[in-house]
């Protein structure tokens, strides 16, 4: 074989081996934002926190209201968060973020220091149509 056929051989082969690894993984050690308990809507009713904690509910029916409950994520200010997908009427459906904040527990509702309080976030676009979880 000639010296190109060798050259061209071998550069394919080191592409197709550099395809066949998989990345390393990485994890992120340094914090890009100080966790922050900004808290921004309205409170979620406590008789829902629970199921909103639940990483498997998939539904909550809200007084007649159907809310489809998205997976649990990470929002950009480290904050937990679902989406809402909430149906009353048939005719409308609206999307809607509930985020959870870590908030310091009265001593009613918890023996622990702490509790995970969801909110229902102000949505960026304004429509007129105001939805309330009762």
């Amino acid at each position: 074989m000639s010296k190109t056929k060798v050259a061209v051989v071998g550069l394919v082969l080191l592409i197709l081996s550099g395809c066949a690894q998989k990345p390393r993984q990485v994890e992120a050690g340094v914090k890009l934002v100080e966790p922050t308990n900004l808290v921004t809507g309205e409170r979620i009713p406590q008789k829902y926190w629970s199921e909103l904690n639940n990483p498997v509910t998939t539904k909550i029916d809200a007084n007649g209201m159907l809310i489809d409950v998205g997976k649990l994520y990470t929002s950009g200010l480290g904050q937990e968060c679902r989406s809402l997908q909430i149906s009353g009427d048939p005719n409308e459906n609206r999307t809607r973020i509930a985020c959870s904040v870590i908030e310091a527990a009265d001593n009613t509702t918890s023996t622990s220091d702490t509790i995970k309080v969801w909110y229902l976030t102000n949505n960026i676009v304004e429509t007129s149509t105001i939805i309330k979880i009762q």
